[in-house]
């Protein structure tokens, strides 16, 4: 009986990795709903807005990374320009 079971799942973990793979590819581009693995970084989302995408702005393409530039943001604008506005951050804004 534990034998059978044993055997149960050996052979399910032996296999395709496809829907694992496909659990993982969490991040959408919303224009084109290309997906991308959860493990992408904010550079690769915005070499494909710029690639694929030049008219719309990077925000629009993936919206999560609204709330990460905005947190880069407000530690730049704390650790070198107290005053500064964070419209005139010009390390984080698309050019």
């Amino acid at each position: 009986m534990a034998r059978e079971k044993n055997l149960e799942k050996t052979k399910a973990a032996k296999g395709s990795q496809l829907e694992t793979n496909k659990k993982a590819m969490s991040i959408q581009c919303r224009v084109c709903m290309q997906t991308f693995m959860c493990t992408t970084s904010e550079e690769k989302c915005k070499e494909h807005a710029e690639a694929k995408h030049p008219k719309s702005d990077l925000l629009t393409c993936f919206p999560h990374l609204s709330t990460a530039s905005e947190e880069k943001c407000k530690e730049h604008a704390e650790a070198k320009q107290p005053k500064s506005d964070l419209l005139t951050c010009s390390l984080h804004l698309k050019k």
